[in-house]
């Protein structure tokens, strides 16, 4: 590599923030030959590529590499903050009797579907609706809504949560969420919902 294009590349990756992701076309106001400048920073390790036309500038801790934040890796993928993530291990927090641990991040938004590897981690797209905000309230929907997913006994997990939302365990707005309930939630559980609030004739 020629003096000149060396410090070209330098510049370049020195006006850039370590730990951030950066997309492609965010960098073609730096480079006339943005393509091979990619290729260059990336084989002197100046850049890393994430794929998908993603890449980080990469931040270290010692001598350990720090991974790049992954709503901002999905952020920039998607080109919106429009989207929510997710684990099936986030019911866990409920305390229903939950203890499998789960690996696979989901990606609720209106843009991708399918999985995707986005830098060492693989995410799953999935085109579902999803609220703006009260998203704790939302997440005790979603468990209903992925309840034969979360490998426990359906039936014991039914009988806890009902126990639980009785007595009010959680510091949550009940009535949000029985109307996230009627907006996101299956038909069956809309239904059930409406039973646990005695609708339908059936005793809460």
């Amino acid at each position: 590599m020629n003096q000149n294009r060396e410090l070209r590349l330098d510049n370049l990756a020195k006006g850039l923030q370590s730990g951030r992701v950066y997309r492609a076309s965010e960098l073609e106001r730096y480079s006339n030959s943005l393509g091979r400048d990619l290729r260059l920073l990336v084989d002197t390790k100046k850049l890393r590529s994430l794929g998908k036309g993603l890449y980080v500038k990469p931040e270290k801790l010692g001598d350990m590499e720090l991974s790049p934040d992954s709503k901002e890796v999905v952020s920039k993928f998607l080109g919106s903050n429009r989207f929510l993530m997710r684990n099936m291990s986030d019911f866990n927090s409920f305390g229903l009797g939950l203890t499998q641990m789960f690996k696979d991040t989901f990606v609720y938004n209106s843009k991708r579907t399918g999985k995707i590897k986005l830098g060492n981690r693989e995410y799953h797209f999935v085109n579902r609706k999803f609220p703006k905000d009260h998203h704790d309230e939302f997440l005790l929907v979603d468990l209903f809504n992925n309840l034969d997913a979360v490998g426990e006994n359906k039936e014991r997990l039914k009988e806890n949560f009902e126990d639980a939302w009785k007595r009010r365990v959680w510091p949550l707005d009940y009535e949000k969420v029985y109307d996230l309930s009627q907006k996101y939630g299956k038909n069956w559980v809309k239904r059930y919902f409406r039973k646990l609030r005695g609708e339908d004739g059936v005793p809460a």
